[in-house]
């Protein structure tokens, strides 16, 4: 037990309980990638084979850190060769397919369209199907949302009552036979070919069942339908899997992520254990109680009572822009007067709302600031491209 006195109460009973359905809630800050990497090296202390255990995950940077943490501090009689199998969902999903080819019609591996070629044979199917005006992005948008939902081509053109929806089922139909022509698949395909070969074939269900025995899911707040079904359907007898995630956290809603997966998963898994991890090592006590204070107000969510032991932290403030250039220019003043008293300019982070012209916003707060990171949110999306700028040198 000396390898886990540096976790808390919480976190170790995370860690600690390897049997069954386990749902961690853990709050911002509070060391949820910790938590996994920490419980599939207690699995692997406690006997279980490494390549036995699956986690998966939404980037892969995200995979490639959990990895290096779970590998980082293991001897080398502790993980052998073959290893853990950590990986995005979309990994996951080509793992599958690539291993399962022919079950699923595919003389050879099927090649994986990019989103420029996508475009190219929607662009194409459209034309096949009389929609010539109907803009390709906005087909594959609609086809890329019934795939996360778990639903076919087919399926939606059989359940399609509008002259729009009709429209776009036909171009959709015409898409998937070039996709089929080319041997190919696209994006969202990983996911939904990947749960209807589990779904249709039993026997190559159980042998993945039986491969991984332990599976872990992280950002489980932010699975859509067709990622919640895939983890379902590799979870074995012994159901032995563990969610984690925060309600309090999710972002890709306009993506099709269903929160309800994460306040269903004790009726999805009868029996599963809560663990909540509500230690906060991330913020100041001001900040916590800010945000605490507002995500109280959201309803359908399980109470969380987030605690830090870091300081007070500075009082937030609040200021009251009357457009967007005069907010640009309040944010460009206080980083100037905070460089002046010693602060770096790498040290600041803005993040400007959308306004009628955010991109002249952006200049002119940074006109003054060099080298500030900007986040510019979208007004339907939020856009976490990192904009570098250098536009000029402080006066």
């Amino acid at each position: 037990m000396q390898h886990l006195q540096k976790l808390n109460a919480q976190q170790q009973e995370a860690v600690l309980t390897i049997a069954g359905p386990l749902l961690v809630l853990a709050g911002a800050g509070a060391g949820k990638t910790r938590v996994i990497a920490e419980r599939i090296k207690e699995i692997i202390r406690q006997g279980a084979e490494p390549e036995s255990i699956l986690a998966i995950t939404f980037t892969n940077k995200a995979a490639g850190e959990m990895r290096s943490r779970v590998l980082g501090s293991l001897t080398s009689a502790e993980v052998r060769l073959p290893q853990p199998f950590i990986s995005t969902f979309h990994s996951l999903g080509l793992t599958l397919i690539k291993e399962n080819g022919k079950t699923l019609g595919y003389k050879r591996t099927p090649s994986i369209y990019d989103r420029s070629d996508s475009l190219g044979a929607m662009k194409k199917a459209l034309k096949e199907a009389g929609a010539e005006d109907m803009e390709p992005r906005l087909a594959l948008a609609v086809a890329s949302r019934q795939k996360g939902e778990g639903v076919h081509a087919d399926e939606f053109a059989a359940s399609a009552t509008t002259p729009h929806e009709r429209q776009i089922a036909t171009a959709w139909l015409c898409y998937e036979r070039i996709l089929r022509g080319d041997n190919a698949l696209d994006f969202d395909d990983l996911l939904l070919r990947a749960v209807e070969l589990l779904d249709k074939s039993p026997g190559v269900q159980k042998e993945y069942q039986k491969r991984w025995r332990y599976l872990h899911i992280d950002e489980y707040q932010d699975t859509n339908t067709i990622q919640a079904r895939l983890a379902e359907l590799l979870v074995g007898p012994e159901r032995n899997v563990c969610a984690v995630g925060d309600v309090d956290q999710t972002i890709y809603g306009w993506r099709g992520a269903k929160i309800e997966n994460i306040l269903s998963f004790e009726q999805r898994y009868p029996g599963a254990k809560t663990v909540m991890l509500e230690q906060n090592y991330r913020s100041t006590k001001q900040i916590l109680a800010a945000a605490s204070t507002l995500i109280a107000h959201n309803s359908n969510r399980p109470d969380k009572n987030l605690r830090t032991d870091n300081p007070e932290g500075e009082p937030l403030s609040l200021y009251a822009a009357g457009d967007g250039g005069d907010e640009a220019q309040f944010v460009a003043k206080k980083i100037s007067s905070l460089i002046e008293d010693g602060a770096r300019p790498r040290d600041f982070a803005c993040s400007i709302a959308p306004t009628s012209n955010p991109a002249q916003s952006r200049k002119k707060c940074l006109s003054t600031v060099s080298r500030t990171k900007c986040w510019e949110r979208a007004s339907s999306t939020v856009k976490r491209s990192k904009i570098y700028c250098r536009l000029c040198a402080l006066p």
